[in-house]
């Protein structure tokens, strides 16, 4: 199976997740994670960037040597990707978060209309504003992906990860205390200072660092050759459209 290697204990790893500001990057020094319970969380350091060269840039120098991110990587021509339906299924009462990603058509569109034109002209469907509204990010992963290959930048689905973390999906939406509350209590026993690290920062709301901490739980599991992947098949460009969770 094509997929990341398994790495070192001493490689660290990146979780990031899109924020309105960019992205929002957390980073444990320990690439390797343990399959249990770990006796002591681990230390991580939280940023916020404007473009994803600044997460390419920790690759190209040796920062890190795995960064997992949830934004599509891999787009369709036509059909619904695989790995999404798969996630969908995973997520149980979670999975109206996983939304199908939008269509390799509709990359470069100038505006929503024109993106949504395209989309209905290749698959006889529409186009969501969320869906849209990820374009330029997705522009900006998959030229970091074409630079640095998928060994080295995956995709994964935070909920996913809260799911791995708990035991089971999340019981509620990321948006409230509730939903926070759970997602803390998720994190606390694998990542120190959990509480301080959500707070919100200039340009990302509290739930995006939750989940981007919940990605970087999964870049561990990878690393530590400990992790699952979801789909896999390739796109018209040669990506690979896939999950890791």
């Amino acid at each position: 199976m094509d997929g990341p290697p398994r790495l070192d204990a001493d490689v660290a790893v990146a979780g990031v997740d899109g924020c309105r500001s960019g992205w929002v990057v957390a980073i444990a020094a320990a690439g390797a994670a343990p399959t249990v319970r770990p006796d002591r969380p681990v230390a991580v350091e939280v940023e916020v960037v404007a473009s994803f060269d600044a997460v390419a840039a920790l690759l190209r120098e040796g920062r890190v040597g795995l960064v997992a991110v949830d934004m599509p990587i891999g787009l369709s021509e036509r059909d619904p990707r695989p790995c999404d339906r798969a996630a969908r299924a995973l997520a149980g009462p979670r999975r109206a978060s996983v939304f199908p990603a939008p269509l390799r058509a509709t990359v470069g569109a100038s505006d929503y209309g024109e993106a949504l034109a395209r989309s209905r002209a290749v698959s006889g469907r529409g186009l969501s504003v969320q869906a849209f509204n990820l374009l330029a990010k997705i522009t900006e992963v998959e030229r970091a992906v074409r630079e640095l290959g998928q060994a080295r930048i995956v995709e994964a689905f935070p909920e996913l990860g809260f799911a791995g973390l708990s035991g089971a999906a999340m019981a509620h939406p990321k948006r409230n205390a509730a939903g926070a509350s759970e997602r803390l209590a998720a994190l606390e026993p694998w990542f120190a200072a959990v509480r301080d690290l959500a707070r919100s920062r200039r340009g990302a709301a509290a739930d995006d660092v939750l989940d981007a901490l919940a990605v970087l739980w999964i870049a561990r599991r990878i690393a530590a050759g400990a992790a699952a992947r979801l789909g896999g098949e390739r796109d018209a460009t040669g990506l690979r459209m896939e999950v890791w969770y």
